[in-house]
């Protein structure tokens, strides 16, 4: 994500997960970024914090925000 300009949007309440907006000029294929902020090993890609990214706010809401919230209700 270095190479981008984002906006931390929200955090989750139940973990500390930060959605970010990304800003950029280039032509890139997501507008979101799920960043895990965690020191657990399993959390990170190589030195680096693990991140998913979203196409736009729909496909975050829908394939990581929906799920999330019916687990989170079971």
């Amino acid at each position: 994500m270095t190479k981008y300009d984002f906006s931390a949007l929200c955090t989750s309440r139940k973990n500390d997960n930060v959605l970010f907006s990304i800003h950029s000029s280039k032509n890139v294929d997501f507008d979101f970024a799920l960043v895990y902020l965690t020191w657990k090993q399993k959390q990170k890609v190589g030195n680096f914090l693990k991140s998913d990214f979203y196409k736009d706010f729909g496909d975050f809401k829908y394939n990581k925000m929906i799920p999330d919230k019916i687990e989170w209700e079971e």
